[in-house]
């Protein structure tokens, strides 16, 4: 897990830099001049999902390791669920999509009710899943990616707490084979698009990440026209800083970030037990 931060800061700062990009079709200057720019940033829904997984990663890697049994998984459901469930009941809910707040709000009310989150399972029947991009899918599994996992059948069920596209679920097999392997398999993934779904956004951000190795030219790239552009750009430069470590290059970008996002992503990295 050695490169898990490098992944987290990576990815939320590409959501933040994007952020304000989305829907929009930035020109060349206007992607410099948010480059350059030395005002304070935060991060959105993406990178809020994705903390939900480190949290719970970072908590049950230390405490179960191997195997990856029933229990581990169990224990990682029910951390992930607090997590997502404390920041629903934040208000704090900046940039949530349709569906995740569907998901949140169908948690919210089972854990009124029943209490134990490791439990709680999406009612299909009230989750427009078709109204949505279902990036948020990437965001929650890119962690566990990362650090090695497969995508097997109680990943897929770890993710289906909030997402249930079955896009998402290709998108994220595809995923994962370009973290093990840096090479997209293009006959799985749409072949044009602007990041509003999630295989479109997987073969975006990995085309930016081949771009180049400096970060300005991997946002740069990941820069569509009347894009989702803050998903796109979290996943390429998650991608890209996971790869090459965040660096001195890096030092403009996390000064720039929010102090208490910052404080939220050392929190998740290491919750303490």
């Amino acid at each position: 897990m050695s490169n898990l931060k490098d992944l987290v800061y990576g990815f939320a700062w590409g959501d933040a830099l994007g952020h304000p990009f989305e829907f929009k079709s930035p020109t060349p200057q206007e992607i410099r001049d948010r480059l350059k720019d030395d005002s304070i940033f935060q991060y959105t829904d993406d990178t809020k999902l994705l903390l939900s997984t480190v949290y719970a990663l970072s908590r049950n890697s230390l405490r179960y390791g191997q195997p990856r049994d029933s229990k581990f998984w169990e224990a990682m459901r029910r951390d992930a669920n607090d997590w997502l469930l404390k920041w629903y009941r934040s208000g704090d809910l900046r940039g949530i999509g349709v569906t995740t707040h569907a998901a949140l709000n169908q948690m919210n009310l089972f854990a009124q009710n029943e209490g134990d989150l490791a439990k709680f399972k999406l009612d299909r029947k009230n989750y427009p899943y078709d109204l949505s991009a279902g990036n948020g899918i990437l965001s929650r599994a890119i962690p566990l990616l990362a650090v090695g996992f497969e995508v097997d059948e109680k990943l897929i069920q770890f993710l289906s707490v909030t997402h249930l596209h079955p896009d998402g679920v290709e998108a994220v097999r595809c995923l994962a084979g370009y973290l093990a392997t840096r090479r997209l398999k293009e006959s799985k993934l749409w072949s044009t698009g602007q990041g509003f779904y999630a295989p479109e956004t997987v073969k975006i951000a990995a085309h930016a990440v081949d771009s180049g190795v400096e970060y300005a030219k991997v946002f740069a790239a990941s820069q569509v026209p009347e894009g989702d552009n803050d998903s796109t750009a979290a996943l390429a430069l998650g991608i890209s800083f996971f790869n090459r470590g965040i660096g001195r290059s890096s030092d403009h970008l996390m000064r720039r970030l929010d102090k208490r996002d910052h404080m939220e992503i050392e929190s998740a990295l290491d919750p303490g037990i």
